[in-house]
């Protein structure tokens, strides 16, 4: 692996945990979902990570799912299904619409549950780099 690979892993690695930190950050905000919106993101960056480390060129996309597989990591049909729903949490280009039935549908229970299932996909695809 090159040093150039080395660094991008590691900033990659770096966003990651940073965007899972603002992720806890904006849950006791009460900004759920932005929340949830940047476990999305922090997920993303761990996947692109494997990828770099696997040395495989990756498409600019935000389907976790693309990604995942573009990686060959083993994964359940529960944590396809789980991957699924949090594609939903990029809201980033949603028409306004879209985006008032999510933040409704991203009340406090709601998005407690899902930050535990993304703690776990993430803690999970962490250990794969």
């Amino acid at each position: 692996m090159t040093k150039l690979q080395k660094e991008t892993i590691k900033n990659w690695l770096k966003s990651a945990e940073y965007d899972r930190q603002t992720a806890c950050d904006l849950f006791k905000l009460k900004r759920y979902a932005w929340s949830l919106f940047m476990y999305h993101l922090a997920i993303e960056k761990i996947l692109k990570a494997c990828l770099t480390k696997q040395k495989i060129d990756f498409p600019y996309t935000h389907n976790l799912l693309r990604l995942i597989d573009l990686t060959k990591i083993k994964y359940d049909s529960a944590q396809e299904k789980h991957l699924s729903e949090i594609m939903i949490f990029n809201i980033q280009a949603r028409y306004d619409i879209e985006k008032m039935n999510f933040y409704q549908k991203a009340n406090k229970a709601y998005t407690k549950k899902w930050l535990t299932i993304c703690e776990q996909i993430f803690d999970w695809l962490r250990r794969q780099v």
